[in-house]
């Protein structure tokens, strides 16, 4: 007589069998607690036990079912194209509200949208050449990646990242090539329009790296424990942009928008860095707002884009490189 624990075993595999071939298994389908002789409860238990043991290949979800519609969980093959066609006919239904999102996704990887059936495809490029008199994207939060192995290398990089692993880099970088070994793969950033890398080398140093500037990506037998993540997470909260320093102590920069400029550094306005603190506002309509920063890259530029009409009142240092600069600037153009 077989036992409890071999019956189980039995009913998984069979389980298993049925999902390999597609089928969707509901605990309330009366055909398959009669050919496994369990109960409800008991294969509501088995799917989660598989879920959890199969993260990666099955998915329990919630679907509509009979004529009542009523929620109920079911257990299916995780399938790629179906849950990025799951998401699209959601922002389908919402077009108004998401539509433009329609957009961005079809002009970061068209390929998404293949797999629609045909009068979702007709819905599709209805919408695109709707939102094309509508929309106009000039900044990709989606970059394209310019070649396959840098897409492919992203791709590689965020399992790096999921499982805590190291990779061995080769990055250039302004002609320079670096061989990093056993590198902490420790999250993946987007900032300034483009994927970065952030890492700990094997000097114990925190880096972001270029996606783009990666010659070629390896695996390493090493992998790091996520307590480091934690050691990293107020240099995370630090980054702003890509000259961002984390390693480097934290300095205020107090700045003075002119009357002209103004309205976009009031109080309430959509800031451009998250460390940006309206002060106040000066009689003659002057914003004082302040700005962390770790290094003199990671603000001068914004700052540069303002000229005139932003002044850089402290610190007297950060004044004094940026009329350094001014003025070699000067001095190229009246050569």
């Amino acid at each position: 007589m077989s036992s409890n624990a071999d019956n189980k075993t039995l009913v998984i595999f069979e389980i298993l069998k049925k999902l390999v071939v597609k089928q969707e298994i509901c605990p309330f389908d009366t055909r398959l607690l009669d050919e496994f002789h369990i109960t409800e409860r008991t294969l509501r238990r088995y799917m989660g036990e598989i879920e959890k043991l199969f993260p990666n290949a099955f998915r329990v979800e919630s679907k509509l079912i009979g004529h009542d519609k009523r929620p109920v969980k079911v257990l299916r093959v995780y399938d790629k194209n179906k849950d990025i066609i799951g998401v699209l006919k959601c922002l389908l239904e919402y077009g108004n509200d998401l539509g433009w999102l329609i957009s961005l996704l079809n002009e970061n990887d068209p390929s998404l949208f293949s797999d629609l059936e045909k009068h979702e495809k007709e819905k599709v490029s209805k919408q695109l050449k709707e939102d094309s008199d509508i929309f106009l994207f000039r900044t990709n939060p989606l970059e394209v990646l310019q070649d396959e192995l840098s897409k492919r290398y992203l791709s590689e990089l965020r399992n790096a990242v999921k499982n805590k692993e190291c990779r061995n880099i080769k990055y250039k970088y302004i002609g320079e090539m670096e061989n990093l070994i056993d590198a902490k793969c420790l999250k993946i950033v987007f900032t300034d329009s483009n994927w970065y890398l952030a890492i700990e080398d094997a000097e114990g140093n925190f880096r972001l790296l270029r996606v783009a500037f990666i010659v070629s990506l390896s695996k390493s037998s090493k992998k790091y424990e996520g307590k480091i993540l934690k050691e990293y997470e107020t240099y995370f909260n630090k980054i702003q942009n890509a000259m961002s320093l984390p390693s480097k102590p934290t300095r205020i920069a107090l700045l003075k928008a002119s009357p002209k400029v103004a309205i976009y550094f009031k109080e309430g306005m959509k800031l451009f860095f998250p460390t940006q603190k309206f002060k106040k506002k000066l009689d003659d309509g002057s914003i004082i707002f302040s700005i962390d920063f770790t290094q003199d890259m990671e603000i001068l530029p914004f700052i540069k884009k303002w000229l005139p009409d932003i002044e850089i009142l402290e610190p007297k240092d950060l004044r004094e490189t940026f009329k350094e600069q001014l003025k070699a600037a000067l001095d190229i153009l009246s050569e």
